[in-house]
């Protein structure tokens, strides 16, 4: 029989548990959209698998929301035996549920130095420092200082036993359990700080370490490991940037964040029952 039929969360195919009887050597499992599978020569019906494992899946031509019917045939003795059919429905439920770490960092970077802006430590006309994830163009009206944060590297780092990296987490209050797949990803983003003069560049660039080391905490609390911050000068004064001279900070921040794939599942199981018996 096929005891369990699920959909994984990518869609477009369906996971398979067989429970083989005695005596079979290997099966055939036939698929159809419609119930009425003639039997293990069925031309109409599509060979989803021909083996001897008790689980697979199936990926070959399924179609999201649309009902298929399975039925095993096993081999036992030289003939086939037909065993209790059962049905799915594919369907792409998968979720991101990584942290972002660029957008995580430009955002905390641009509100902490809002608040540099508000103490004095720095000054900008518009109240507050953008902090930019593509570098400025002096063909338009750019307000300094401002910031710059952009993706150099993202790349799998650490995996798990199973593609988990955690085990999940259960939602406390709908009981549903996050199915997750991902790994933990190595990030390296570039900073760039851009300043008018050398003054206002040390002032930015001590705002930019004073920021990130503040908020610690809160990369922690998304998963975010090991963050690490290089900061250097560097200047743009002989036209390598446009007519106007610039002092530049160019810094790099490196971490492991986690990147995870899934779905919320219902089905936890929250308790277990046991009864002791005397079979003496």
């Amino acid at each position: 029989m096929i005891s369990l039929i699920q959909p994984p969360m990518i869609g477009n195919a369906l996971q398979l548990y067989l429970s083989p009887p005695r005596g079979a050597e290997y099966w055939r499992v036939l698929r159809k959209p419609t119930n009425d599978i003639s039997g293990p020569e069925d031309s109409s019906a599509f060979i989803a698998y021909e083996g001897d494992d008790i689980g697979f899946i199936d990926s070959a031509y399924l179609v999201n929301e649309t009902m298929y019917f399975y039925i095993p045939y096993y081999r036992i003795a030289g003939a086939w035996v037909p065993g209790a059919g059962n049905y799915g429905t594919p369907a792409s439920t998968y979720e991101d549920y990584s942290t972002d770490v660029i957008s995580l960092v430009r955002e905390r970077l641009e509100s902490g130095l809002k608040v540099e802006v508000e103490r004095g430590t720095l000054i900008n006309d518009l109240g507050y420092i953008q902090v930019m994830t593509a570098p400025p163009s002096q063909k338009t009206n750019l307000s300094f200082p401002l910031v710059t944060v952009a993706l150099e590297d993202e790349s799998s780092s650490e995996r798990g036993i199973g593609e988990d990296i955690d085990g999940g987490w259960e939602d406390e209050e709908s009981h549903e359990w996050l199915e997750e797949n991902g790994w933990l990803a190595s990030v390296s983003l570039s900073i760039g700080g851009y300043s008018l003069n050398p003054t206002e560049r040390r002032d930015l660039r001590a705002a930019i370490r004073r920021v990130i080391v503040a908020n610690l905490n809160v990369f922690a609390d998304k998963g975010i490991v090991l963050p690490h911050l290089s900061l250097t000068d560097t200047d743009a004064v002989n036209g390598e940037l446009g007519p106007t001279p610039l002092y530049l900070v160019v810094g790099k921040f490196t971490c492991t964040a986690p990147i995870r794939v899934g779905r919320m599942a219902d089905g936890v199981i929250t308790d277990i029952n046991v009864e002791a018996t005397n079979n003496g």
